[in-house]
């Protein structure tokens, strides 16, 4: 995480802070409005650019990101957006239905106890050889 200045963010423990980003979190509205990167050309265009597995496609798309901001200057844009995000969330009183919302997803595909939602194995009998 960046500061208004664009210095990282330390901790108590003087280690640099980090947004939490899950990847299951990313279908629910309050990550669709975040819009984390989660691809290395999303996120690192520069250094995607110098790898020999990433597609030319990938590439292409990875030259016009990066030559609208570095790496650093992404990184900080993103975590001050999401930042001021999750504060307006906090001060609105959305978070709470974030936190739900990201329940629900969770839900969804689990076989957890006290799951909302009720998923039985579908068997279908085989015929012998």
């Amino acid at each position: 995480m960046y500061d208004a200045d664009g210095r990282p963010m330390r901790d108590e423990n003087g280690k640099i802070r980090m947004i939490s980003a899950k990847v299951r979190q990313r279908g629910t509205p309050a990550g669709r409005e975040e819009a984390l990167p989660y691809t290395l050309v999303q996120k690192h265009p520069e250094r995607a650019m110098r790898y020999p597995w990433v597609s030319e496609q990938h590439k292409v798309e990875a030259r016009r990101l990066a030559a609208e901001m570095t790496d650093l200057e992404r990184e900080i844009f993103n975590s001050q957006r999401v930042q001021q995000l999750r504060k307006d969330e906090l001060a609105s009183g959305v978070a709470q239905g974030r936190q739900e919302s990201a329940n629900e997803s969770m839900d969804e595909s689990s076989n957890y106890e006290g799951s909302s939602t009720t998923s039985s194995p579908q068997f279908t009998p085989r015929s012998s050889p």
